[in-house]
């Protein structure tokens, strides 16, 4: 199965780019208190974190890995899935996009990846999808609505068993999906390949950005949570991501410095 897409390079570009910017702009914006205040201590210290160099680097990396992980479907998934040719952007809730076949309507909720929903949110998505058929027949569509609970990645393939639990909609995700709002069994590679070329132009910016701010988060950090020796003052950290009643507000130990807001 082949199909001609070429339009598919200007629209990775600009997705791309997008992505960039808005993970450039929030690496800008990290200030040390609220970053830190977001941050799990007790996870960092039982990882072996000991000094501040390595606590910031791997706060930092975690920080902006959950962040990059849902920015990336909105901002690359989503925009890539709306220029498919014969693609439209649906209003009913729940369900991201439609596509007209001959005998069927297809609506798609979008996804990520297929670990994302648990059982109370896959009983909500096939609630949705039967409202979505629903409006269908209220508008007087006469073609079959298939729902598709698409996965932008990944191997899961519809069974049976999976359907009989949640009977208005299906699966369809990783190479499978791409092949079927394409035409071309390859996609998802095509895809891969143009997020290298693109990615590589955006690379050294991005680094130095990242550089220059893990710098100055260390030495804030180093200045206000560390022992002489580099070492991490835990306790003083601890209080101040958890501490909130009176006799916490004030740091303690070896430090001896005031908990603010200001940094």
């Amino acid at each position: 199965m082949t199909s001609n897409n070429d339009w598919i390079e200007p629209v990775v570009r600009r997705a791309v780019s997008i992505f960039y910017e808005a993970r450039m702009k929030k690496i800008h914006n990290i200030r040390l208190g609220p970053f830190l205040r977001r941050t799990n201590p007790y996870l960092l210290r039982a990882s072996a974190m000991y000094d501040g160099p390595q606590l910031i680097a791997r706060a930092l990396s975690s920080h902006m890995g959950l962040s990059d992980a849902s920015r990336f479907g909105k901002d690359f998934f989503e925009r890539v899935f709306e220029a498919i040719p014969g693609v439209r952007i649906v209003a009913t809730e729940g369900v991201d996009f439609e596509r007209d076949l001959d005998e069927t309507v297809e609506g798609y909720s979008l996804k990520s990846g297929t670990n994302q929903l648990n059982s109370g949110e896959m009983t909500s998505v096939d609630r949705k999808f039967a409202t979505w058929k629903r409006v269908l027949r209220t508008h007087g569509v006469s073609k079959r609505p298939d729902a598709i609970l698409a996965y932008a990645y990944g191997r899961k393939i519809d069974r049976a068993t999976q359907t009989r639990t949640h009977s208005h909609f299906r699966y369809m995700a990783g190479q499978e999906l791409w092949a079927h709002v394409t035409g071309e069994r390859d996609f998802y590679l095509r895809l891969m390949r143009l997020l290298g070329d693109v990615s590589k132009e955006k690379r050294h910016t991005l680094r130095a950005l990242w550089t220059d701010t893990e710098e100055r988060l260390r030495e804030e950090f180093q200045t206000r949570f560390c022992y002489r020796d580099g070492l991490v003052d835990w306790e003083n950290l601890t209080v101040f991501i958890s501490g909130n009643l009176a006799e916490s507000t004030e740091m303690r130990g070896p430090a001896i410095r005031r908990i603010d807001d200001s940094f």
